[in-house]
């Protein structure tokens, strides 16, 4: 199954391919800048089982070529106004999720937080990943991991990993400050992102790229994936990498908090689209604040219970989605603290009914191992 977002006529095409880089509608948050209405999206069923969300045209007040040279003249007045030109990037209508594909990008996730991953026989996430070759990036002062590789098809990826205890970070998650982002700012207004974020980033964003650049990414469609605090690295490498003329091909992140303002959610948006994908029983998707001026980045896919059960797409911060379970938020963190209770934390519990294992350490071979003597058992 998949699923189409789009504007106008172009997004009933689904013979389309959708390009690697695609703009986001705005979040609510931007308070220059409105959303789309809820009255403004149509959702109609078609043969191959997806489903199509567009922007429904608005009455015609003007003949159509009038309206278009004045939308055009618009348009064209507020780039000049503001100092930028438009990206080529940013002018694709329609965005897809597909489940087989969150499904691919959630054990790539998971496989991330597996100490051991010789000869990439880590357990059920290496088992369901095809990758040939890969690297592993750590830095011990800031605790930051991710894995980068390349498929057989010499696609790349790059994933990043979250935490399993929650406890460790939720006071820097809820009392960072925000920073201006070198070189982001969207229509003359600077970005801001997460302190913590940042700094965690550019600790190994240097040899992200270097390993990137040693199995040849650069020329190579690539898939960016994150959970927990690594859904927000994710996105700032995603940013960094596009910026830079990485040929993105998907970012998808699991759980994800918030990471910056909404300049910064518009800026990532119009280099490539963000699957957002967040559970209802995640704690971590509610903070940082949005009273500190945080906004989430990306098209949310909401799922309220288990994979098959279905998901609900939302833009930016919507009350339908994970943001009207913000009044559960001790209640969550409660469940997701203990390690009795996590198997009933929806942080970890991403595709749950459609992978194997949930999304941390515990799925991991390694975590698992008992050394007995020279025996080394692999507990059930």
């Amino acid at each position: 199954p998949c699923l189409f977002l789009g504007a106008g006529e172009e997004a009933s095409d689904l013979n389309q391919n959708r390009p690697s880089s695609a703009p986001l509608p705005p979040p609510k948050a931007a308070h220059r800048r409105q959303a789309v209405a809820p009255d403004l999206v149509q959702t109609v069923e078609n043969p191959q089982n997806c489903v199509l969300f567009a922007h429904k045209p608005a009455p015609e007040r003007f003949p159509t070529n009038m309206a278009a040279i004045f939308w055009a003249a618009g348009a064209l007045l507020l780039l000049l106004a503001h100092g930028q030109e438009a990206d080529p990037r940013a002018t694709a209508a329609a965005y897809s999720y597909s489940v087989e594909e969150s499904v691919e990008l959630a054990y790539l996730a998971t496989a991330s937080y597996c100490k051991n991953l010789a000869g990439w026989n880590c357990g059920v996430a290496c088992k369901n990943t095809d990758v040939s070759d890969f690297a592993s990036v750590e830095d011990n002062n800031t605790g930051v991991r991710a894995v980068v590789g390349r498929r057989s098809d010499s696609t790349c990826f790059l994933a990043f990993r979250g935490v399993s205890n929650l406890p460790d970070v939720q006071g820097d998650l809820l009392s960072m400050a925000l920073v201006e982002k070198t070189g982001c700012s969207f229509w003359g207004e600077p970005c801001k992102v997460g302190q913590y974020f940042h700094n965690q980033y550019e600790s190994v964003a240097t040899h992200i790229k270097e390993s990137l650049a040693s199995f040849g990414c650069h020329e190579q469609q690539t898939d960016i994936v994150g959970h927990s605090v690594g859904g927000a690295l994710a996105n700032l490498a995603a940013w960094d990498l596009a910026s830079e003329g990485y040929p993105l091909r998907r970012v998808y992140t699991f759980g994800a908090p918030r990471l910056g303002d909404g300049a910064f959610a518009q800026a990532l948006g119009q280099l490539v689209t963000v699957m957002r994908v967040t559970h209802a029983n995640d704690p971590v998707v509610a903070i940082p604040w949005v009273k500190d001026n945080f906004t989430h980045a990306g098209v949310e896919v909401y799922y309220a219970g288990v994979t098959s059960l279905g998901s609900k797409v939302c833009y930016g911060e919507d009350t339908s989605c994970s943001l009207g379970n913000a009044d559960k938020f001790a209640d969550n963190l409660f469940r997701c603290s203990y390690r009795d209770y996590k198997e009933l934390c929806g942080h970890f519990q991403y595709m749950n009914d459609a992978k194997e294992g949930l999304m941390m350490s515990t799925s991991c071979d390694d975590e698992r191992r008992l050394e007995v003597g020279d025996l080394d058992i692999l507990l059930p």
